[in-house]
């Protein structure tokens, strides 16, 4: 006997391609492009007969959210789960985008765990439409047909894993692009003690690097990166690079995009703190790099709470407004904070500010209370 629970998959299943199949215009990369509205993530329709797994989807779909606008990735159901609601709860439709030119650059996605990578794919999936960033964004690291995983997902792996070290970046692309032209290298950055704070919450393949807490200092050594399982099934695969202590990985990534801005490759350099307080124009600044232009951009909300707690985009907005990782393990130990700020590069953090509550701080704001 069919379960009840196999045939709503199913439906499920076929609902999702046929909204697939018609949200792209037949025109859609030819010249400039008119799609229309905009994307809702305000309310859920209400509940039908036979949605048992209303609140389940619900559930899952706040907690992928806050995982995305707090800088995290996604694991496969999660991404998963985010990709059907998206499609049940939201209004899919698209701004009016015109480009320059009669395609957009391609793009490829870069930063450390948690630096919010993820959350820029989607934000550009869904002001681009998901096809067009797909096509600018293949995805390729993931397989598509060829590697051991075949997965279409909007996460940012475009040509290259989006965590590779900078300094192997160029040569990585090379096979793609071997003179580095009609590509943007978009680069996603995030303050210090947030960054590390994300990382320690949410650490991949630096979970075995960290050790606690001694003497006041972070202990951590030898953080691996590509020795994850996400790294190892990738095709292609990923060489693992020794990248020190946290505060060292932090330093080489952040220090690593502004070199390769200054060895003249076409890179963008976005702060994560942009993203979520100042949505509009970083998307844009995105778009146009691209050769692209949006009349408006698209926000990724959730869905109308039915509880007191903050979520996504309000959570993230709350966190970096009043730094609430400072008021958490490790860094409510002011000493903590003042000894893993001896160990941050200061050189370019001048460079990266953003404002909150109507003041403007540059990545030093952190480092400079405690």
């Amino acid at each position: 006997m069919i379960s009840k629970f196999f045939v709503l998959y199913l439906y499920f299943l076929f609902i999702d391609v046929l909204a697939i199949t018609i949200q792209r215009p037949p025109s859609f990369r030819m010249g400039n492009v008119q799609a229309s509205n905009s994307l809702k993530l305000h309310s859920l329709p209400p509940k039908t007969s036979g949605s048992e797994s209303y609140e389940e989807l619900l559930t899952s779909y706040e907690d992928a959210l806050t995982k995305l606008w707090d800088g995290e990735d996604l694991g496969v159901q999660e991404e998963d789960s985010f990709s059907v609601a998206m499609q049940r709860i939201s209004n899919l439709n698209f701004a009016n985008i015109s480009y320059t030119e009669n395609n957009l650059k391609h793009i490829q996605i870069l930063g450390g765990f948690d630096s919010g990578t993820n959350l820029v794919a989607k934000l550009l999936s869904i002001n681009l439409h998901p096809q067009t960033f797909m096509e600018s964004c293949p995805n390729l690291f993931s397989g598509l047909g060829t590697g051991p995983v075949h997965r279409r997902t909007a996460d940012g792996h475009c040509f290259i894993w989006k965590h590779t070290p900078p300094w192997n970046v160029e040569q990585s692309l090379k096979q793609y692009f071997p003179d580095m032209k009609d590509l943007l290298l978009v680069a996603v950055v995030r303050s210090p003690l947030a960054h590390i704070s994300g990382i320690l919450k949410a650490p991949y393949d630096f979970k075995p690097c960290y050790h606690g807490v001694i003497d006041h200092h972070l202990q951590s050594n030898n953080c691996t990166i590509g020795a994850g399982r996400h790294a190892v099934t990738r095709h292609p695969p990923v060489t693992r690079v020794d990248m020190g202590s946290l505060m060292q990985a932090y330093n080489a990534y952040i220090d690593g995009y502004h070199q390769l801005k200054s060895q003249g490759a076409n890179v963008l350099i976005i702060e994560y703190e942009n993203i979520v307080m100042d949505t509009e124009n970083t998307i844009r600044r995105v778009v146009e790099a691209l050769g692209g232009h949006i009349d408006h951009v698209n926000q990724v909300y959730g869905p109308a709470k039915t509880h007191g707690q903050s979520i996504g985009h309000e959570a993230a907005v709350l966190k970096i407004s009043k730094s609430l990782y400072m008021t958490m393990p490790p860094f409510n130990d002011t000493e903590v904070a003042k000894n893993t700020c001896k160990a941050i590069d200061t050189k370019f953090l001048s460079k990266h500010s953003f404002v909150a509550d109507g003041v403007r701080s540059d990545y030093w704001r952190d480092c400079a209370r405690v």
